[in-house]
């Protein structure tokens, strides 16, 4: 019996944090969005993600993984470009709900948030793949919203007061403050290390090791 109460006040424990965890809905949308010649604007289709990091020092993505190897990074929402839902050509829209605290909770009231768009992977992608290009932005420097694009948050996570917030990704050429060029995907994903640099690597550790033993 005693063994039975102690799981029962376990369970109530975990139920009651899980009650306190909070919902934070987060409305994101942008306009324009560039494929890597800088004029060109991403197709519909296309995959846009919304990412999370609690230091601000976001890491790229990898061959293998959207959040590459910062444990830190999280991908909170993943939708595609769309022109009809914005009016315009490399747009989108959609709706980001996080949850905040509670059990095993990873997103936090502060934590600062990341666009990233890949212009050849769809919503179906399980990883970036190596060589794939994609562009990214973030203002974690500012901790003001930029009205102009009509957010009424900073590119952080917000408190769960007065919700749903908007969040909005806006160029100089749709009537922004963002310049142009801050919406070029100009990055590339690293290729993976072919086996043959990891024997490199381990023969010139051996390498190394063996003139140390030497010079003892």
């Amino acid at each position: 019996m005693k063994k039975l109460a102690l799981f029962g006040a376990v369970l109530m424990a975990i139920i009651t944090v899980r009650g306190h965890a909070a919902q934070v809905t987060i409305n994101i949308g942008g306009s324009q969005l560039l494929q890597s010649d800088g004029s060109t604007p991403v197709a519909d289709g296309m995959l846009v993600q919304l990412l999370a990091d609690t230091t601000g020092t976001f890491g790229a993505p990898t061959a293998t993984s959207f959040t590459g190897t910062d444990p830190n990074e999280l991908v909170l929402w993943s939708g595609t470009i769309s022109a009809a839902s914005v009016g315009s050509a490399g747009g989108f829209s959609g709706q980001a709900i996080l949850t905040l605290g509670g059990l095993g909770a990873a997103e936090n009231t502060g934590d600062y948030l990341l666009l990233r768009w890949f212009p050849t992977l769809s919503l179906s992608a399980s990883a970036p793949g190596a060589g794939t290009t994609y562009g990214q932005f973030d203002n974690s420097n500012s901790s003001t919203a930029d009205s102009a694009s009509g957010s009424d948050i900073p590119w952080q996570i917000p408190a769960t007061a007065a919700q749903p917030y908007t969040l909005n990704y806006l160029s100089v050429s749709k009537g922004g403050d963002e310049p142009n060029s801050a919406g070029v995907a100009n990055l590339t994903v690293a290729p993976v290390p072919e086996p043959s640099s990891f024997s490199m690597m381990a023969g010139a550790f051996a390498v190394g090791a063996v003139f140390l033993a030497r010079r003892r």
